[in-house]
């Protein structure tokens, strides 16, 4: 199973983190990723579970990081911008 966090633009500018339905406060776009990348690590940190974080735009989706595998270092899994689904 695989645990996607969303980010998204509401109707008044502001971005809301969802899993299903809203787990933080609506805030700037910068401080959204933040905040939901955080969550994932924390989510795969304490489950295993592959976790994705997902900005959403009306035509696309994009893929801003993935939490797979434990790295070597110790950091849980792969960060960076990659091209939507």
């Amino acid at each position: 199973m695989n645990v996607v966090y969303s980010i998204q633009e509401d109707d008044a500018g502001l971005w809301r983190i969802s899993q299903v339905q809203d787990v933080a406060p609506p805030t700037t776009l910068g401080e959204a990723i933040t905040q939901a990348r955080q969550l994932g690590r924390e989510e795969h940190a304490r489950n295993g579970t592959p976790v994705s974080v997902e900005m959403v735009a009306p035509d696309c989706q994009i893929t801003l990081a993935q939490y797979v595998e434990p790295a070597a270092d110790g950091d849980s899994g792969n960060e960076g911008n990659h091209a939507g689904k």
